[in-house]
């Protein structure tokens, strides 16, 4: 979607105009030559005809545009996963070996520190652990 109203170009989305990076600069190099503003409204970007775009500027709007739209398909991932009941790093162990490391530990028979290095795990996440399956 665009549209122009006055001296200002209003456009939705970068996603929208399928350009490459090299097309995207000239673009805007004749809007500023032109003396028309620039407005992406979904990324919250204007470029105006008083700005001077070099190449260090155009590089680091494109950066933090890619930047954002990676993150909003980060957390879109996230979210889908979390309504799956799937969310985070699957656990080391499963709750089996969770429970026979702590009777280990309860009986004497080894120290969390030795504990945690046969089992691959911190003593943070055994000390998790024996927080939610020590009753």
């Amino acid at each position: 979607m665009s549209y122009i109203l006055g001296e200002v170009q209003f456009l939705s989305s970068l996603n929208n105009l399928n350009l490459n990076l090299d097309n995207l600069f000239k673009l805007f190099q004749r809007a500023i030559e032109k003396s028309i503003t620039i407005q992406f409204l979904e990324e919250g970007l204007t470029v105006k005809p008083n700005d001077k775009i070099d190449s260090d500027i155009f590089v680091s709007i494109i950066v933090d545009y890619i930047n954002k739209k990676e993150w909003h398909k980060s957390q879109l991932r996230k979210n889908i996963l979390k309504s799956k009941g799937i969310a985070g790093r699957p656990r080391a162990l499963d709750e089996k070996e969770i429970l026979k490391a702590i009777k280990k530990y309860q009986k004497g028979k080894q120290t969390v520190q030795n504990l945690c290095t046969e089992l691959g795990i911190s003593r943070n996440t055994f000390y998790r652990y024996r927080k939610t399956y020590d009753k």
